[in-house]
């Protein structure tokens, strides 16, 4: 993690979480957990941050993609002539 993301989570706990994720589930619980008290939507985003950096060590990357269903080609049918 880098000091402009750890303040950024400091101070916006929110914005540091739609940063990574985007406007999916975790940042819409993250904005319930900042509404409802500002220490739980910190150690929210911090858990994010860290989980998210841990994945991109073991993947070998920067920074994690978010996370896709990959779809398979459609395999052709082999023809029976």
């Amino acid at each position: 993690m880098s000091l402009p993301r750890i303040l950024l989570t400091l101070l916006l706990p929110p914005l540091s979480v739609y940063v990574r994720c985007g406007a999916r589930r975790p940042f819409w619980v993250n904005c319930v957990l900042t509404l409802l008290w500002y220490v739980p939507g910190v150690v929210h985003a911090f858990w994010l941050l860290r989980r998210g950096a841990a994945r991109d060590r073991a993947a070998g990357t920067g920074r994690a993609a978010p996370a896709q269903k990959e779809r398979g080609r459609p395999t052709a049918r082999p023809s029976r002539y």
